[in-house]
């Protein structure tokens, strides 16, 4: 091996990064003259010379990493994508350990995982995370879990594009190479995955830095390539004091334009690898991201009252018929509204200074960032006293880290103390349980899938207007009337005194200022900042309805979310509509 040189001490992290790929050029990993033109060459990177656009919005991007153990090293792993600032269109685990609990385990901006686990056995296990803003379709069929083989796989859909087949493999290292090759071979010829662009991700316990020289490797990657499917990773992606191991892997269709790395990360004894794809559009990752805000700061809102107080309401006093009236009303805060608090460009969040760990400092990422150092210099000095001096740091950062953790959390549940709602609200934050469900874009509607917005809304609009007619369809026929259920008659009848002004401030300031906006935008918070200026026209309004027993159409708009919640999410209407 190269000599590691002595000021190693002074180098910069990137430094020690350039110095790895210098001194693993002789373990580089070569195949015929025939794939050389069309194979990515791999280079280690630290974690701040990854930040510089190796993924840019316009590509999709693969990270995989062994993680040996979902549930001890899940903290480290949502730091490591916190500190690289880069969203991926998949995250694969191997080696999770995880038994059923997966939903205990999700990361920020990730649906939930789909995972592939051991029963009643422990070890192994795969897990892919896809990124929130891509859709995806389940590939039941390719998923396999036995002695040989585990795998997961699911479709990932790329608009105006083929549609990538993403899966994790893991081979267990006692097993058969040559089993694992035959059962791998024949999950390939699988037609779901015919006309698709595959990418295999995952731990593969074949050294491939002995191609040539090992009959089994040659065997894997001759099948492998008979699929058009080559290696992107062509340096040791396990290295320990002794040896240096290319066992993790990225395959897919070669080509020139793949980007692929190694990152050098101490999460467990594998270093992550990762893949970017050029994509010909623009990525759907930010089709969907919220790019618009509005500013409710002091400021505006003081303009927003100087502007309704100034307002000449006389319209809508003067106003007799109710539904005229609120509609004048509606016009003329609305418009104040557009003015005061425009539509805004929203800044997305740099997530290196926003971290998603809130208990993680920004002293405690710079404790992160020294110890990751450390790690890199063990690994090129593969001495003794490099791997204790980097032990002793990163034992003392874990237990700091996991007391920071613990103390976040008592102030957390201490702040909501006989606050029920709070209070699960920060458990399902401690289980890293979703706070949103997002309904499916698509909608099986009459028997055909529809994206067309009117036609869902008017499914969903069917569904939940005939839910009680199904019901009670279902129920047996009662020998009763609605009425022999009912009391004897008031002998005097019900009378509505006036509504006051006092009495609308009273109620007004009484609302819960956590519930979400109606479709006017107007929210509870805002309505309370306002009341005072506003009280005369909506009192007016409301002695209206009364006495013409009307309610305006507008009041009876409801801002309904369906929110799925297990099933195929494009068959969600199929139970009540027909």
């Amino acid at each position: 091996m190269t000599q590691v040189p002595t000021d190693i001490d002074g180098q910069g992290e990137n430094d020690i990064a350039d110095f790895l790929n210098s001194t693993m050029d002789s373990f580089v990993y070569t195949v015929d003259d025939n794939f050389e033109t069309i194979l990515p060459s791999s280079k280690y990177f630290t974690i701040d010379k990854f930040k510089n656009g190796f993924v840019n919005d316009n590509s999709f991007s693969l990270f995989h990493m062994n993680i040996r153990s979902i549930n001890k090293n899940f903290d480290h792993l949502n730091i490591l994508l916190q500190e690289l600032a880069t969203k991926f269109s998949v995250v694969g685990l191997s080696e999770t350990w995880l038994s059923d609990n997966s939903n205990l385990y999700s990361l920020p901006g990730y649906h939930n995982p789909i995972v592939n686990c051991r029963q009643n056995k422990t070890g192994g296990g795969v897990a892919l995370f896809i990124s929130s803003t891509l859709e995806y379709h389940l590939t039941p069929d390719l998923n396999v879990m036995n002695q040989s083989l585990e795998t997961v796989f699911v479709e990932v859909v790329i608009p105006g594009q083929s549609n990538f087949i993403v899966g994790v493999v893991y081979r267990p290292p006692q097993s058969s190479v040559e089993n694992f090759t035959d059962e791998l071979q024949d999950l390939l010829s699988n037609p779901v995955l015919h006309s698709k662009r595959v990418c295999l991700l995952g731990d593969f316990n074949i050294n491939l830095l002995q191609y040539g020289s090992n009959a089994s490797v040659n065997g894997f990657l001759d099948a492998l390539a008979s699929f058009n499917l080559v290696p992107l990773i062509n340096r040791p992606t396990r290295v320990t004091e002794n040896t240096s191991t290319l066992i993790d892997n990225i395959f897919s269709v070669g080509q020139l334009s793949i980007k692929s790395s190694i990152l050098i990360s101490d999460i467990s004894d594998h270093f992550p690898v990762i893949a970017s794809f050029p994509l010909s559009i623009r990525n759907s990752r930010n089709i969907n991201e919220n790019s618009f805000s509005r500013n409710f700061g002091f400021e505006n809102m003081q303009r927003f009252k100087c502007d309704l107080n100034a307002t000449d309401w006389s319209v809508v006093l003067h106003e007799s018929d109710v539904e005229k009236a609120y509609c004048k009303f509606l016009e003329l805060v609305t418009a104040l509204y557009e003015k005061n608090f425009p539509l805004l460009s929203k800044k997305q969040k740099d997530r290196r200074k926003y971290p998603q760990m809130p208990w993680v400092s920004k002293s405690l990422l710079k404790c992160i960032n020294k110890k990751n150092k450390l790690f890199c210099k063990f690994k090129l000095r593969r001495t003794l006293g490099a791997k204790q001096k980097y032990s002793c740091y990163r034992n003392i950062l874990t237990s700091v880290l996991r007391d920071a953790k613990k103390s976040y959390y008592d102030e957390k549940f201490k702040s909501v103390f006989k606050d029920m709602k709070g209070t699960w609200k920060v458990i399902r934050q401690t289980l890293n349980s979703k706070q949103k469900s997002q309904g499916p874009s698509k909608l099986l509607v009459d028997g055909v899938l529809t994206e067309d917005h009117v036609q869902m809304s008017n499914a969903c609009n069917q569904f939940f207007s005939s839910i009680g007619n199904h019901l009670s369809s279902s129920l047996p026929a009662s020998q009763k009337l609605f009425h022999d259920y009912l009391g004897s008659r008031l002998p005097c009848s019900c009378f509505f005194t006036p509504v006051v002004e006092k009495e609308v401030i009273d109620i007004v300031h009484n609302l819960k200022t956590n519930k979400a906006a109606g479709y006017d935008g107007l929210s509870n918070k805002l309505i309370k900042e306002v009341i005072d200026v506003i009280v005369s026209p909506i009192t007016h309004i409301f002695n209206l309805s009364i006495v013409h027993g009307i309610v305006p159409l507008s009041m009876k708009i409801a801002k309904v979310v369906p929110i799925y919640k297990k099933g195929i999410p494009q068959e969600i209407l199929i139970v009540w509509v027909s």
